[in-house]
């Protein structure tokens, strides 16, 4: 058995219809998303080119691009936090008294309202409405069933005796 023949036994068949899709277009659009994939299985640049029909170099080419992608969104990811902290410190900063003045009624009470939340989420305040007396009359309720039911259990252990 080749090394494409080999290749190609590691493919799955979820793989195998995308292949399809692409060999069947016009002109060759390649989602990078399989070439990850059939790289993702151990096969070379050149295999990857033979199965998708195209060049080595712009398999190469497109992993690398990729790869660079790839790298900075999990550096993103893990410093997720500290990213969107700094873009709101700078977002904050750059409102004037002016940019306020101009901003439309619409626009001022959802600000509002989303700061609201945001202030209670950061002190450790409740983000959520419960409404509890709802859920004091589903209690009452349970608690009624649950008195029935012992007294049923009763009646039918002394039925027993």
């Amino acid at each position: 058995m080749d090394k494409q023949t080999q290749a190609l036994t590691v493919i799955d068949a979820e793989t195998l219809s995308a292949l399809s899709q692409v060999v069947n277009t016009q002109p060759k659009y390649i989602p990078i998303e399989l070439i990850i994939d059939l790289r993702k299985k151990h096969l070379s640049a050149s295999q990857i080119a033979k199965i998708v029909g195209c060049s080595k170099p712009n398999i190469v080419q497109r992993l690398h691009r990729a790869c660079l992608s790839l790298d900075l969104t999990d550096r993103y990811r893990k410093n997720r936090a500290e990213v969107l902290g700094n873009l709101q410190r700078r977002i904050s900063q750059s409102i004037t008294d002016a940019d306020l003045t101009k901003a439309g009624l619409r626009d001022k009470v959802i600000s509002m309202g989303v700061l609201y939340d945001k202030e209670r989420l950061e002190t450790g305040q409740s983000t959520q409405n419960i409404f509890y007396a709802d859920m004091i009359k589903a209690k009452s309720q349970v608690d009624k069933e649950i008195q029935e039911l012992e007294g049923q259990n009763v009646e039918c252990s002394d039925t027993k005796g």
